[in-house]
């Protein structure tokens, strides 16, 4: 049957409307009473009752074609904008990839020869040296629901890909917000309740970053410094009022927690993405900067991109000005533009009957956008909701890179299996992963605003 599978044209084998009819569609292609037999086997037919062999073969199979190639990529890509238009490459070769960036000519130049010869300097020159990052995704699913769902035409395949997909796309929400900040990993801040259940964040937005059961530590550093011991569980998120309940008050959880930590999943602290935070900081680098390895001081707008910090102005004036400082000093040509959807529907109300829409540019990436204009061409607006509130960030989509090693994420078959069974309860596990990074090539064609 696994070969059966593999010969169906691709759009059958990822396609989740027909994956319902996954059982009756191999009968219909393949037919006969013995395959007819073994698929009704597989689909709890007769007196099957356990995870036979053959379902576990069959079903290894169909998990392995079915998120190979580019389907866990689109799966965790869905919604998120930034994520689905920043250039990828699926290559890493060696334990660091270094990124170089020419930020200065060479200065043997004079109108005197003498003096041209004398004044000979080389080009100016950076490296930033990255390592790679890993995401882990872990999914368990009881043998009882598995046998149950067997005896549904489709239920079985169904019951696997919806897990599969959810991990995947919590995987996916983890990259696409870690493209916006810092390698520290932080999904949140707290503003006030830490000596309560009901804790109350900075950003109302990031809200979306919680989750039921999902287990938090704190930090006084938004990374550089230590985990505060403890941890917290949430209960329930209230995303309208800006606000997480936790199963137990804050500090109950974490003895030395306070108002203004910031806050992780566990296990993440300083292990993330460096994102556009980390290249493009609101704040230019002084002296003692070390971003991979360099010291970006030297050339704060070329080496850590441009940056306007007047929240107060509206903000399609911050986004121009930041397109014109990016094309007339650096050379770029902005093309993208991204800031979170709360802000791009107060810019469309700013500029009123002003707007321009850009139909052609939603009907090729399949998200709205709102062109602005400078001087140096247009560049496109796009609603991102991983883009912090009161951020806004104007790029050079060509000088950025997410390159990673397999596709991004995957499902885990190192060994060859797919699942593996649980030691300790009665059921399989599965595993997905990411390993990736995001650089900047040319951090002085792009910029940050606060909004």
């Amino acid at each position: 049957m696994f070969n059966a599978l593999k010969n169906l044209p691709g759009a059958i084998r990822r396609s989740p409307i027909r994956l319902a009819l996954f059982a009756f569609g191999l009968l219909l292609i393949l037919g006969g009473a013995l395959i007819w037999s073994d698929i009704h086997q597989v689909l709890g037919g007769g007196a099957v009752m356990g995870v036979s062999a053959s379902t576990k073969t069959t079903f290894a199979a169909f998990l392995k074609e079915l998120y190979d190639g580019p389907e866990p990529t689109n799966v965790a890509i869905k919604n998120h904008a930034f994520f689905t238009l920043v250039p990828k490459k699926d290559k890493w070769v060696g334990d660091t990839w270094k990124v170089p960036v020419m930020f200065g000519n060479p200065m043997g130049r004079s109108r005197t020869f003498s003096k041209a010869q004398a004044n000979v300097s080389a080009s100016q020159s950076k490296a930033f040296k990255l390592d790679i990052t890993k995401d882990y995704g872990v999914l368990t699913m009881d043998a009882l629901a598995m046998a149950q769902s067997k005896g549904q035409a489709g239920a079985f395949a169904e019951l696997k890909k919806s897990e599969y997909d959810g991990i995947i796309a919590e995987l996916g929400n983890s990259i696409s917000r870690s493209l916006f900040r810092k390698a520290s990993g932080s999904i949140g801040r707290l503003k006030t309740g830490s000596a309560t259940a009901v804790i109350t964040l900075y950003n109302k937005t990031d809200t979306r970053h919680f989750q039921k059961d999902m287990v938090l530590v704190g930090s006084t550093a938004d990374g550089g410094g230590a985990v505060k011991a403890g941890t917290v569980k949430v209960l329930s998120v209230q995303r309208q009022a800006g606000t997480v309940t936790l199963t137990g008050n804050y500090t109950a959880g974490i003895g030395t927690g306070a108002d203004d930590d910031y806050l992780f999943v566990e296990g993440d602290y300083d292990l993330s993405i460096a994102g556009l935070a980390a290249w493009l900081p609101l704040t230019a680098p002084t002296g003692g900067d070390n971003h991979f390895g360099v010291d970006r001081s030297a050339d704060p707008e070329l080496l850590a991109g441009w940056r306007i910090n007047n929240a107060a102005r509206p903000i399609h004036e911050n986004l121009i000005e930041l397109g014109e400082l990016i094309g007339t000093v650096s050379g770029g040509r902005p093309s993208h533009a991204f800031i979170n959807h709360t802000k791009w529907t107060q810019m469309e109300l700013e500029l009123g009957d002003k707007v321009v829409r850009d139909p052609g540019m939603e009907a090729k990436v399949g998200f709205p956008s709102i062109k602005l204009f400078t001087s140096g061409g247009s560049f496109n607006v796009f609603a991102e909701p991983d883009c912090p509130e009161d951020r806004g960030y104007v790029l050079t989509m060509s000088s950025i890179m997410l390159r990673h090693l397999n596709p991004l994420p995957h499902v885990v078959d190192d060994d060859g299996n797919v699942e593996i069974r649980q030691s300790g309860d009665d059921g399989v596990e599965g595993r997905v992963r990411a390993w990736c990074n995001m650089a900047v090539f040319g951090p002085g064609r792009n910029g940050v605003c606060a909004l």
